[in-house]
């Protein structure tokens, strides 16, 4: 089944970091535990830009709330559901 476009399903937030490095190491650690994930840095008010870790989107919640299990399995942590319209707001903000 091809992944939905951003911002059509609920995505998971992993995690929010100050440092793109802490971000992207535990980016590889998800990853390499088989989870998927994204790297999206948003600015706060006071400019500094903090890296959202998050999954792609899923087609629907009950895929999502799947997947959060899986996340707290593999990863010891718990996700925190993020809804369709949160999702393609800060999808727009991702950079490749």
């Amino acid at each position: 089944m091809p992944a939905p476009p951003a911002g059509s399903g609920y995505a998971l937030d992993l995690g929010y970091f100050l440092g793109a490095e802490a971000a992207e190491a535990f980016a590889r650690q998800a990853q390499d535990r088989g989870v998927a994930v994204l790297l999206l840095p948003l600015p706060d008010a006071a400019g500094r830009v903090w890296t959202h870790v998050r999954t792609p989107p899923f087609p629907g919640i009950a895929q999502a709330l799947a997947a959060a299990e899986r996340v707290e399995r593999l990863l010891s942590l718990r996700a925190s559901l993020v809804e369709p319209d949160t999702t393609a707001l800060a999808a727009a903000d991702a950079r490749p």
